[in-house]
């Protein structure tokens, strides 16, 4: 429930792919006030689950364990989240440089 008392609710959707969405507006308000109280600016929720990811993979967890912790529907979607880690990206740069 939120604080106020009324539960949360989901909506359900489809994506562009055909695949089922379920989402709960008020859910994803949750990390957006975090982001505001710590003054970062733009962040939102896949930004954090998109961090959680690479935390989690630098801890040497894998994408299997990764996809069950975020419940994510596939290991590619899991796969694409820790492919983006600034730390990686930035070695394989400086390789270059």
């Amino acid at each position: 429930m939120a604080n106020d008392g009324r539960p949360f609710t989901m909506t359900t959707g489809r994506t562009g792919a055909g695949n089922t969405s379920r989402s709960c507006e008020r859910l994803t308000l949750v990390p957006r006030k975090l982001h505001d109280h710590a003054g970062i600016e733009g962040a939102g929720a896949t930004a954090s689950r998109r961090t959680f990811a690479v935390r989690l993979h630098r801890k040497g967890y894998d994408l299997r364990h990764i996809r069950e912790v975020l419940v994510l529907s596939t290991l590619s979607a899991t796969k694409s989240l820790v492919e983006g880690d600034p730390v990686d990206l930035g070695r394989i740069v400086s390789r270059v440089i």
